[in-house]
């Protein structure tokens, strides 16, 4: 149940923004991912990012951010602690048509959660 919970408020704030994000309940989520886009035009890029609630501890804002190309080759790795301050985003460029996988890894008390998002990069 609490990692059903935990997706369902990461992509609820993602799209949503502040206003979800001050309404969540702590114990849900710590470390917030930012919903890339399903779809975005050949050779633009797309946003992956992390936040962390302020007071949440520093084991729980642990993440590992993998972006994989139409070709399953990871293009972008980034791994560290969610910052409480602000978001911390990078901008992967779709070079290829096809689909982007991004897998957001976080952890709370021990436990480790995934969320995998596809982003279809397109003709426009």
């Amino acid at each position: 149940m609490q990692h059903h919970i935990w997706r369902v408020t990461a992509v609820l704030a993602a799209a949503f923004g502040v206003a979800v994000l001050s309404s969540a309940a702590p114990a849900s989520a710590d470390t917030l991912i930012n919903q890339p886009p399903a779809r975005v035009c050949h050779h633009h890029t797309f946003t992956v990012g992390v936040w962390a609630q302020p007071g949440t501890p520093w084991a729980n804002r642990r993440y590992v951010v993998n972006v994989y190309n139409p070709s399953r080759v990871r293009v972008q790795h980034h791994t560290g602690h969610a910052p409480t301050s602000a978001w911390r985003y990078w901008h992967p460029k779709a070079w290829k048509l096809g689909y982007y996988h991004t897998i957001y890894t976080t952890w709370k008390n021990g436990v480790r959660y995934r969320y995998r998002v596809a982003t279809h990069s397109v003709r426009c």
